[in-house]
């Protein structure tokens, strides 16, 4: 968590509160309090003026967005501003965004809390964003694959059913009438509302905090809210009819006691909604055999009927040119969280990288040679109706075992990397999990070092399953075609050059019990991914949705001969370099006069003579007495600044001035910290591009627990007459 998202953390922990029905009351978490007077409310009334002219001549719409207001006000969840009350200090305009694929909300009135004011800042601007709660998509779906039962479900209004505390309501107010004939009437709106930058977190907090209030009531409930909601769907299961019934029960008395309800419920499982009414089920929802019934989860279609992910294929319309701006959300149209359909996605990634390199306006007319790209391309999303994922992978009881699969890979253009999991079970199967792409960067790279790359993506791609997942994993093997690759990574990252030794440094921190692996590259279903694919061969590549007919036999698998072993110098250091250190037992006496003093002016102070006394002993000298220069207090500071660090951080001084990388678990590790030419440590980094000073580019680097620190944060707060926390710590960072 950043520094703001702590405060606004411990804001919501000081001032949430549950009001007797059980229901939550949050404030919102304010950076700076907005200006007593604003212009909001003719702001206000001018756009909703121009939403009700736009949508006159779209009855339909104008009628939908009427009735959600209707809904809001018959909620309560917006109150009219009576004659003699105080108006809202804030108004938030209004308008609207559609979803007529959606089966429930079609449209839905949104507030903008981005609204500028006369001051130039927005209400947005003024509020903690606060952290980002929400579960990893990717994870959520890997979850859900595991149970053989399962069911779905939405939380109703999720934002609506939080209050907003009634002294904030003033900052939510808006304008609104049914009709152009009759006046504009101002109302507050009572609730979380839809276009605050906290909204999100309040209502992903106030989830968790539901969950652990009541979590000695509800165990089970709580465990499924803290971890298989994604936002407001919860996406859950267990292996038999009795456990997801006993599910269903307690998370929906466990909402029901925060005032939340649970709509759109589905399952693969006729009997899992025994209980749940019929009215609040997917209205479209069946359970025959012969009917294929999908349904929308995440984004993803579920076919609850033969329990697969599937994809449908948009119809091919005839197009003679595109612009970038049609290009690109053609190519975002391609949701595929899980990379399933990785060695298709990629095609259009680079698509889209050549594009930039275009460098066109938004809707100038792309090259033919990238709209014949595309043509090509587009040809195999025909295929996308035939292509189905398994939702059940296979049984994950207490007593299973599993094996972790991963493949990397890089061609010239593109890096890719894909996990699978096998079943040590006596029918061994292997399913593919997920997978991940990226393009290869613009500025050309050496084969060897893409391959590392491709290497990096799946650590990281494992490391994230790992972390998520809560099945019994016995091993993890990964592997890659590269010897190469494979060579630097069971090295020592201090032996190569910093490209190299950066990225092994990651590997070996994100995969510590895996074991690196070779395998032909014939055999790498991360080439399929790498290179890029078409609808019609992906369709029917074994390799790539279920990995090498091998995989479940471990006599079966690939060896190497003698990788590790091999000596290539490929990338390696060659600088060469001695150096002395001379080190005393027990405290050096500079640290023991440290310790003697709290005053870092008197410090300088004892310092500033002695190098005045040194410099007055050297033969064709001008000596000088009284005050100490500007100079000799600077060289002081610097002297404690060197010895300070010297004590602290000797491993890594030691490690820098041989020119070699630091410790990869050491504090300062992601500082990428250099030594200056005074031999002090500083932070390095991108903003040495930047145009700010030397010190805000490249901070000094002090021990924060150090009686060091504590000094100089005295010393700030002292000439500057005991200054506010934000204005010390700015202070503290032109330096530190």
């Amino acid at each position: 968590m950043t520094k703001e998202d702590l405060v606004c953390e411990e804001h919501f922990i000081k001032t949430h509160y549950r009001e007797k029905s059980g229901r939550y009351v949050v404030r919102l978490p304010f950076k700076e309090p907005p200006p007593a007077v604003n212009d909001t409310y003719q702001v206000a009334v001018s756009r909703f003026k121009r939403v009700e002219r736009a949508l006159k001549g779209q009855p339909t719409l104008w009628t939908m967005y009427k009735d959600f207001m209707y809904g809001y006000e018959y909620s309560n969840h917006m109150k009219l501003v009576q004659p003699g009350e105080q108006q809202p200090l804030i108004y938030l305009p209004h308008n609207h965004v559609c979803r007529l694929d959606s089966s429930s909300t079609k449209l839905r009135v949104v507030f903008d809390g981005s609204s500028k004011m006369n001051d130039g800042c927005s209400l947005n601007d003024r509020l903690y964003r606060g952290h980002k709660l929400q579960k990893n998509i990717v994870d959520v779906i890997t979850h859900f694959r595991f149970p053989a039962l399962v069911f779905t479900a939405n939380i109703r209004q999720m934002f609506r059913q939080i209050q907003v505390h009634g002294e904030d309501q003033q900052f939510q107010g808006i304008v609104w009438r049914d009709d152009s004939s009759k006046p504009i009437q101002s109302y507050r709106l009572s609730t979380v509302t839809y276009g605050l930058i906290t909204s999100p977190y309040h209502a992903l907090r106030v989830l968790k905090q539901l969950a652990l209030d009541e979590q000695n009531n509800y165990p089970i409930g709580s465990k499924i809210l803290l971890n298989d909601f994604y936002v407001d769907e919860v996406m859950t299961g267990g292996d038999n009819l009795s456990e997801v019934l006993h599910k269903i029960q307690e998370l929906t008395a466990l909402l029901n006691q925060g005032g939340f309800e649970l709509r759109k419920w589905a399952s693969n499982h006729r009997e899992a909604l025994q209980h749940i009414p019929s009215e609040h089920q997917i209205k479209e929802i069946s359970f025959k055999e012969d009917i294929d019934f999908t349904i929308k989860i995440l984004g993803i279609n579920w076919n609850t009927t033969n329990n697969t992910f599937t994809f449908k294929a948009e119809p091919m319309k005839v197009i003679s040119h595109l612009t970038k701006r049609e290009l690109l959300s053609k190519i975002a149209r391609n949701f595929d969280p899980c990379g399933w359909l990785a060695p298709l996605v990629v095609v259009a990634k680079l698509i889209m990288q050549q594009l930039w390199q275009e460098r066109l306006e938004w809707d100038d007319t792309i090259p033919q040679h990238l709209f014949n790209a595309w043509k090509i391309h587009r040809t195999s999303f025909k295929f996308l109706n035939t292509f189905k994922v398994p939702r059940h992978i296979m049984n994950s009881s207490a007593h299973s075992t599993f094996l972790l699969h991963g493949f990397g890979d890089s061609s010239e253009k593109a890096y890719a990397a894909v996990v699978y999991l096998v079943s040590t079970q006596k029918h061994s199967a292997s399913m593919l999990l997920t997978a991940k792409t990226r393009v290869a960067p613009i500025k050309k790279m050496t084969i060897p070092r893409l391959e590392l790359c491709g290497a990096l993506l799946l650590a990281e791609l494992t490391n994230a399953l790992l972390k998520s997942t809560n099945i019994n994993i016995q091993s993890v093997n990964l592997w890659l075609d590269s010897i190469v690759t494979l060579h630097w990574i069971g090295s020592d990252p201090a032996r190569w050059l910093t490209f190299v030794s950066n990225r092994v440094g990651q590997i070996q921190t994100l995969t510590p019990s895996a074991v690196w692996r070779y395998v032909p590259s014939a055999d790498n279903p991360a080439d399929v991914a790498s290179r890029g694919s078409n609808g019609q061969e992906l369709t029917a590549n074994q390799l790539w949705w279920n990995g090498p007919r091998w995989l479940t036999t471990p006599a079966e698998w690939p060896v190497a001969d003698n990788y590790e072993n091999s000596t290539f110098n490929i990338e390696e250091r060659t600088v060469q370099c001695s150096m002395a250190i001379t080190t005393t037992s027990g405290t050096s006496s500079s640290l023991l006069l440290l310790n003697r003093h709290s005053n870092l002016e008197r410090l300088l102070r004892i310092v500033s003579y002695i190098i005045q006394f040194c410099r007055n002993c050297r033969p064709k000298a001008n000596p000088t007495a009284g005050s100490c220069a500007v100079s000799e207090r600077r060289q002081a500071m610097e002297y404690w600044i060197r010895a300070v660090q010297g004590a602290e951080f000797i491993m890594e001084l030691t490690s820098l001035s041989r020119q070699q990388n630091i410790r990869t678990n050491c504090q300062l590790a992601g500082l990428n910290p250099f030594i200056d030419e005074k031999g002090i440590l500083r932070i390095g980094g991108r903003l040495k591009h930047s145009e700010l000073g030397y010190n805000m580019k490249h901070p000094i680097i002090i021990p924060k627990n150090h009686s060091f620190a504590t000094m100089i944060i005295n010393q700030v707060l002292l000439h500057n007459l005991h200054s506010s926390l934000s204005v010390t710590m700015t202070l503290l960072r032109q330096r530190y």
